[in-house]
């Protein structure tokens, strides 16, 4: 389980953002920090012999109506980090290797030595 509250620390406009527990379940967990706009939702998912794991960050932000300036309007962007993994034997954790193995796969992929894909990435590049 998670900690409460869950530090989420990000570079730029946001730093050093303290998470509240909003919400759990046996599968799953919600924090938010409503000043600084941020909610993450971990999930899990399970299906015959296979585990989905979610982790959702949603930004949100108010801007100003385009067509009615005297009004503000919600906009949001999320980012999701999906995994699909098998369940291995009877049990629904994977061995330690392979969970450190994905974590360090995952890891690189979004961290990189910098972070010139992931921009190109979420300008639509491919």
């Amino acid at each position: 389980m998670f900690s409460d509250p869950l530090s989420f620390v990000t570079t730029g406009v946001v730093t050093g953002s303290s998470l509240a527990r909003t919400g759990s379940s046996d599968s799953s967990g919600a924090f938010a920090n409503a000043t600084d706009g941020l909610t993450l939702r971990v999930s899990h998912r399970y299906t015959k012999g296979r585990a989905q794991r979610l982790f959702r960050i949603d930004k949100q932000v108010l801007e100003a109506n385009p067509l009615v300036s005297a009004q503000n309007q919600a906009q949001t962007a999320s980012v999701w980090v999906a995994c699909d993994v098998p369940l291995i034997g009877t049990t629904s954790t994977l061995t330690p290797t392979y969970t450190k193995d994905l974590a360090v796969v995952t890891f690189g992929l979004l961290t990189a030595s910098t972070n010139a894909n992931l921009v190109k990435f979420m300008n639509g590049e491919s």
